[in-house]
């Protein structure tokens, strides 16, 4: 009896002290949810459910059985996304008010692109999955051309960079193996469409699991699912024939080679073509940066002499006379258990001609100024690369990885250049790179709420490079140079601790380190018999020191997400010219913050806000005070000043992604000032033009406007797709000595885009776009503009599922104040693929009405640049393809 008074007693004082939990259920609208249930847990998920409650009708109201320290509330509703919360240290005798509101369920199964195939994509938490089979019209051959068709997804033409509702992508991955690294347009370049199940694009992506859990959102990646069949060895051999116009050959020979098994993930590619196709990740015809070159640019030396860059309005297969030779090897062993290896190695060898005609007209206070040069280009790149990367898994909660890249890059650029219809230069600029980089990362997760991470890198590169000419270029009346040699090194250490955590809604991290960066410099411009004067000399030193503390703290509550970041260092910076016999030491403490504010509207609309503010060191390019020879026709030297440019930049965007109806819409306005620039004086001359980049605290600014809508109209089985881009920048530079000039440019571009997707043989997609620009100057209030009308249209025929028939049609007007000087290209593909064979053939036809030359204009605030470049001719190839 007294046992049983003791237990109703104490059942009665702890009922009296727990804790009481009431509140409310309700969906993304307010309505109360029917049915949900409430699990209570100590202090975390992976402790077991001590109390549950089922709630109905959306209110509930009850009394904790038990006392906690930390109590874990989840709220689960069939058809929603679960809800926690966490209370941390419940008073006893006190009652907890909560409102919680439960929105859908992300899966979502979303209408087709092409209506009769159901399931085209397919929304799991932060995954999208795209079944390529859905997005197929038979004309495809290397996955990169599904990815470009996909919604949400953009595709650079020129760089290969792939962006996801506006964020470039971090890799490629092959099977979830991260393979290429950001090298990844290897894979989508390379890999055959008929290998591939899925694409799938992962937000919040992180490749080391360790890490899971900790993103701020800002890491996307694109997954490729193999189909089941792609086991052990299989792979695709093409071989295509024909002749041009001229009767040369055009050749074109892709092999590819996928090896899986237990232990092993490889991708063998190998390449040949003179199509103007560059199936390498190294854009040598335009050098547009990849997803790679611009994540290490501060590690490598800047190009002081720069290559033939062959900027253009035209597709590469159209322009670029190449003979490409791309070879790649990528695999991931997995050693033991905890130990992986992978390896990427690759070759290019490329011989690139051009031939260009410019026409520029520089409009000056003393008199307008005419030039003309023809030239014969040959660029003739080789590039090897080695890239390993070593993991070992110390235990289930800490990894050590070691990175090392080795590169060696060649390029032999000889040109012959006709200036003024009168002299004929002959050049052959020579470049040589040496690139060295190492990264050792240790990680280590302490808990389901913290982690740590240390990171150790080293790079060195260097890029000699001499530059020839025939004749000597006259400076001055007492100065003639006939050859330019440079060797700039440089050499970048870095160590960075970072503290990682996460609490409730709340994700923080926080690092320090140390970045060391040393370059030297080397240059002389001389005279085959004579050494030129001091002032065509350069030689200096440059060492940058900087010890740094970052933060950043991101918070989740209700529809509103909180970023925060800031950057605290102390930078030391060093420059001895030692021609000049300049030292200039400066010691800074740098303060950059930012904040990125969003609110979502609703399941498919976000609205945000971001703000920063940054102080930039000088560009190491404007570090050489003597002149310097880039070509036959321009000199450039710097003054040099170990200041700042400090950047202020807000922008206000909004975000639609309704794939279920596939509606995608983004725009946004974007406002930035820049104080402290470093502004170019160029003197102007029929032979030779000399800038001087100088340093000064004024300030210029830009703005930007961007809008895209995309919308699939289901009773039209059509997509439309509207970009719209408008720039405003307003800057200053000097031209022949004068006063600093204020400038306006202004820039617009606008296309629409239609693509079908009939239940019918005949479909077609169409790009229109209209580009204007417009430059003025203070002192000439005449504006320079130009106004430019391209039409892109692909006519697709299919008579039955084995047969596929293409025909294209490219229209350029290059200046509509000129409309009779156009340009029309068509070309024409049939493809059998027969079925139930490993074989397919293909027919192409190219250039059919043998466009032999296109012309461009370009205009600035001073100038008038027309120029016009020889094309691939007309030709014809047969293509054999055996998949096996």
């Amino acid at each position: 009896m007294i046992k049983r008074f003791i237990f109703i007693l104490l059942f009665f004082i702890q009922w009296s002290y727990s804790q009481k939990i009431v509140g409310k259920i309700n969906d993304q609208n307010g309505s109360p949810i029917q049915v949900a249930t409430l699990l209570m847990r100590e202090g975390t998920d992976e402790n077991p459910i001590q109390e549950y409650k089922t709630v109905r009708n959306g209110q509930f109201s009850f009394q904790l059985k038990n006392n906690y320290k930390s109590l874990l509330l989840e709220v689960k509703s069939f058809g929603y996304l679960s809800e926690k919360i966490v209370l941390s240290n419940p008073e006893t005798d006190k009652t907890y008010h909560y409102d919680i509101q439960l929105f859908s369920d992300s899966k979502i199964v979303l209408k087709e692109v092409i209506i009769e195939k159901p399931k085209a994509i397919e929304v799991v938490e932060d995954t999208t999955k795209y079944n390529v089979k859905s997005f197929l019209n038979g004309n495809e051959s290397k996955i990169i051309d599904v990815i470009k068709k996909l919604p949400g997804i953009e595709v650079n033409e020129k760089s290969g960079i792939i962006k996801f509702k506006g964020k470039s992508i971090e890799t490629v991955t092959l099977g979830g193996d991260n393979l290429f690294d950001s090298n990844y347009t290897i894979g989508t370049k390379n890999i055959n469409v008929n290998m591939v199940d899925q694409v799938q694009a992962i937000e919040n992506y992180n490749e080391n699991p360790l890490l899971k859990g900790f993103e701020t959102g800002d890491k996307v990646a694109l997954n490729l699912v193999l189909k089941k069949g792609m086991v052990d060895l299989s792979g695709s051999m093409e071989y295509g024939n024909g002749w041009n116009d001229s009767g040369e050959p055009m050749n074109k020979i892709d092999a590819l080679l996928l090896g899986i098994s237990n232990k092993n993930k490889s991708f063998t590619t190998i390449n040949f073509n003179n199509l103007g196709e560059n199936k390498s990740p190294i854009d040598y015809y335009g050098f547009q940066f990849n997803a790679e070159a611009l994540k290490e640019d501060q590690l490598k030396v800047s190009k002081t002499l720069p290559e033939s860059v062959f900027s253009s309005n035209l597709s590469d297969d159209r322009v670029n006379l190449n003979n490409q030779l791309f070879a790649s090897y990528n695999s991931i062993f997995t050693i033991t258990k905890q130990l992986k290896l992978k390896t990427n190695l690759s070759f290019i060898n490329d011989r690139i001609s051009a031939q260009r005609a410019y026409e520029n007209t520089y409009y000056l206070e003393s008199g307008d100024i005419h030039t003309t040069d023809y030239t014969n280009i040959l660029k003739k790149p080789r590039q090897y690369r080695a890239d390993f990367n070593l993991k070992y898994n110390l235990k289930k909660d800490a990894s050590l990885t070691y990175d090392l890249k080795l590169q060696k890059e060649d390029i032999i650029t000889p040109t012959e250049d006709l200036q003024n219809k009168t002299t004929v230069f002959e050049s052959r600029l020579t470049s040589e790179s040496r690139y060295f980089n190492q990264k050792a990362q240790f990680i280590k997760r302490f808990s389901t709420d913290n982690a740590f991470q240390a990171t150790f890198l080293h790079a060195i590169s260097e890029i000699p490079q001499t530059f020839n000419v025939t004749p000597d270029i006259t400076i001055d009346p007492l100065v003639n140079v006939n050859f330019q040699e440079v060797n700039p090194k440089k050499q970048f250490v870095n160590a960075d601790f970072l503290l990682l955590g996460k609490k409730n809604k709340k994700k923080f991290n926080f690092s320090a380190g140390w970045i060391f960066n040393s370059t030297s410099f080397l240059s002389q411009l001389s005279d085959s018999d004579v050494d030129a004067p001091a002032s065509f000399q350069n030689n200096y030193d440059y060492q940058k020191s900087k010890i740094y503390q970052n933060g950043l703290f991101k918070y989740f509550i209700n529809r509103w997400t909180f970023e925060a970041k800031y950057s605290l260092s102390y930078l030391h910076q060093e420059f001895t010219d030692y021609e000049t016999s300049v030292n200039q030491k400066k010691n800074d403490f740098v303060f950059e913050p930012s904040l990125n504010l969003s609110y979502k509207l609703n399941e498919t609309d976000i609205l945000s806000f971001n703000a920063l503010y940054s102080q930039k060191p000088l560009d190491e390019r404007h570090l050489f005070s003597n002149w310097i020879l880039t070509n036959t026709r321009s000199l450039i030297q710097n003054t040099p000043l170990l200041n700042f440019t400090k950047t202020k930049r807000i922008s206000i965007n909004y975000n639609k992604s309704d794939l279920f109806n596939q509606f995608l819409m983004n725009g946004g306005i974007t406002f930035q000032t820049d104080n402290g620039n470093f502004f170019q004086n160029t003197t102007i001359s029929s032979q030779l033009n000399k800038s001087t980049y100088f340093f000064l605290p004024t300030n210029n600014n830009q703005w930007n406007a961007d809008f895209s809508i995309t919308k699939l109209i289901p009773y039209l089985s059509s997509t439309f797709r509207l970009n719209s881009n408008y720039s405003l920048n307003n800057y200053q530079n000097r031209i022949n000595n004068s006063e600093l000039r204020n400038n306006q440019g202004q820039a617009f571009r606008e296309s629409l885009y239609v693509k079908t997707a009939f239940d019918l043989k005949w479909n077609f997609e169409n790009e229109t776009s209209y580009i204007l620009n417009v430059f003025k100057s203070d002192e000439n209030q005449n504006k320079n503009k130009n106004s430019i009308l391209e039409n892109h249209f692909k006519l697709y025929y299919n008579p039955s599922k084995t047969w596929n028939m293409t025909a294209i049609s490219d229209y350029f007007i290059p200046s509509l104040n000129n409309p009779s000087n156009d340009y029309l290209f068509v070309d024409f593909e049939v493809k059998h693929n027969p079925k139930h064979k490993k074989w397919e053939a293909a027919f192409v036809l190219k250039n059919i009405f043998n466009e032999n030359k296109f012309e461009q204009i370009q205009i600035t605030d001073y100038s008038l640049n027309k120029y016009s470049y020889n094309l691939l001719p007309r030709y014809f190839l047969l293509k054999l393809k055996w998949n096996f």
